[in-house]
């Protein structure tokens, strides 16, 4: 794992790769939600980086323009972990491996124990989660949907699933 860095917010974000899928995730945890018990989850997956002329890896989605997700982030009330996998589209033609529900929920729960390392303590447990895509995350999204009646779509994080955003 990458050392995780203090945001000028007081949040931490830093990258794994998650042995689920063997993809590299990046996190960020507000200061809202260090040492908290109990968090949200909001993974974001973005499509095509270069189409959209933003940065190339999970930290530059998270830490700078145009998207700069931390700063929205921050600004919620809520203990709310941003998860941003680097999808990898040269590799994964097709739908994406993160569509597989067993997978998805692999990750996530690789996710709540990075959280639980970075902080020095337990893993957190999870309230929700909320999926949120862009440009081809679609071959993420859409996928997941048809998959709506796998057993493991009401297991683990996606049991808690509460909303779904495709931007």
């Amino acid at each position: 794992p990458s050392a995780a860095t203090t945001a000028a917010s007081g949040g931490r974000f830093w990258t794994f790769k998650a042995q689920a899928l063997r993809l590299t995730i990046g996190v960020y945890c507000p200061k809202t939600a260090l040492g908290q018990p109990q968090v949200e989850v909001l993974l974001f997956a973005h499509g095509l980086l270069h189409v959209c002329g933003g940065p190339a890896n999970a930290a530059g989605l998270v830490q700078h323009a145009p998207l700069n997700l931390a700063r929205i982030i921050d600004g919620l009330p809520r203990p709310v972990v941003l998860v941003v996998p680097e999808m990898d589209w040269e590799r994964h033609r097709g739908a994406h491996p993160l569509s597989n529900p067993a997978a998805l929920n692999g990750v996530l729960a690789e996710v709540l124990q990075e959280v639980g390392r970075v902080q020095g303590g337990v893993a957190p447990s999870l309230r929700t989660l909320a999926l949120a895509g862009h440009s081809r995350a679609y071959s993420f999204l859409g996928p997941l949907a048809r998959a709506h009646a796998q057993a493991p779509m009401q297991q683990g994080a996606l049991a808690k699933l509460a909303e779904v955003w495709a931007l």
